[in-house]
């Protein structure tokens, strides 16, 4: 994970100029990137907080039996 957020500053740093550009773009793009940050922390850590109520069991009989098709009349 290091080697890609060193990769991802680099990048942002000298392709996308934001080194030799206003402090201002620099703030901004550094909130934008703590905001995203926050929701997907915030996201991950709720995962884990409900229980799982769609419990499939291969192994139960049909709810109903299976007939014939109706047909038009």
């Amino acid at each position: 994970m290091a080697i890609a957020v060193t990769k991802a500053t680099l990048v942002i740093l000298f392709f996308m100029h934001l080194r030799y550009d206003r402090l201002f773009h620099s703030i901004v793009f550094t909130a934008a990137i703590l905001a995203a940050s926050l929701f997907v922390g915030f996201t991950l850590m709720d995962t884990n907080q409900y229980q799982q109520t769609n419990i499939w069991n291969p192994d139960a009989p049909p709810a109903a039996p299976i007939g014939p098709r109706p047909t038009s009349g």
